[in-house]
C-alpha cells in the first residue's frame, strides 16, 4: 500500500513539473513576443525622434536658406532692437559666413 503512494505522488509530482514547465515555455514564448514589440515600437519612436532632431540641426536649417547672425561677442542677435549702426555683425551661411557693420536699424512694431 506504501509502495502504491509512493508511485503515485511520483506521478503527480512528474505530471506537475511537466505542466509546470510547459506554462514556463508558454510564458516565455509571450514574453519573448511581447518583448520584440516592444522593442520594434520603441525603434520606430526613436527613428521618428532622430528624424525631428535632424530637421532642427542648424546645419540643414542653413541649407534650406536660413542664416545665423551674431554680433561681435557671438551671441547670436535675434531681434533688430538689439542692434545699433556701426555694430559689426558675423552672418553664417550654409557654405561660409559673411562679416557685415549695421548702417541702419528698422524696428517693427510685435
Amino acid at each position: 500500500m506504501v509502495e502504491r503512494h509512493r508511485v503515485r505522488a511520483e506521478e503527480l509530482g512528474t505530471r506537475a513539473v511537466k505542466q509546470a514547465i510547459a506554462t514556463l515555455d508558454g510564458s516565455e514564448r509571450t514574453l519573448s513576443s511581447a518583448g520584440g514589440r516592444l522593442a520594434r515600437a520603441e525603434g520606430r519612436r526613436l527613428d521618428a525622434a532622430a528624424a525631428r532632431l535632424r530637421a532642427l540641426d542648424p546645419t540643414r536649417v542653413l541649407e534650406r536658406g536660413y542664416t545665423i547672425t551674431r554680433d561681435r561677442d557671438g551671441q547670436v542677435v535675434k531681434r533688430a532692437a538689439a542692434l545699433s549702426t556701426g555694430d559689426r555683425l558675423l552672418t553664417e551661411f550654409a557654405d561660409g559666413t559673411a562679416a557685415s557693420v549695421v548702417q541702419e536699424v528698422d524696428t517693427r512694431e510685435p
